[in-house]
């Protein structure tokens, strides 16, 4: 009777077996990498205004690598520290000792980024594609002592 038994439930017992077990590989530290987000964070070079006011105007007309620099740049652009996931730049961090006054003056000295036209931006750095899409509007600066902080939710790319 008991060798019965013993037969009868063999075929049931790869039911329990760890590597018939799915959630297992839920556990595994390759498996979970390979599907969790990406977030960055890198130094960008933005040229403020816009592509049809020939650089001139509101907004961002064109981004890229920074190329290493950390220092004031001249004219109507600037250094800023970009959050990327995925490659999808969703926020941009402009600190005051990066920008010019007149930069400051003109772009980000409101409570909002004014984008006067759509743009759609994009580079590789490191073999990496990251690219920036705006929509025209308004985005709010969260401003500190140290510079400016530029979102971009979701719903505005």
């Amino acid at each position: 009777m008991n060798a019965m038994i013993i037969l009868l439930m063999l075929p049931l017992s790869f039911l329990f077996s760890p590597s018939m077990n799915t959630s297992s590989a839920n556990r595994d530290p390759s498996f979970v990498k390979a599907y969790l987000p990406k977030t960055v964070e890198i130094e960008i070079e933005v040229t403020f205004g816009r592509k049809k006011k020939g650089y001139s105007g509101l907004g961002i007309c064109d981004i890229g690598a920074s190329g290493g620099t950390r220092e004031v740049l001249a004219g109507n652009k600037a250094v800023a520290t970009a959050t990327a996931t995925d490659g999808i730049i969703n926020n941009l961090y402009f600190s005051r000792v990066l920008v010019n006054n007149e930069n400051i003056s003109e772009y980000l000295s409101g409570s909002h980024f004014m984008v006067g036209e759509n743009f759609s931006g994009a580079f590789t750095l490191g073999g990496q594609k990251y690219t920036l899409n705006l929509k025209a509007g308004k985005y709010p600066i969260q401003k500190s002592e140290q510079g400016f902080n530029i979102g971009m939710p979701p719903t505005l790319r």
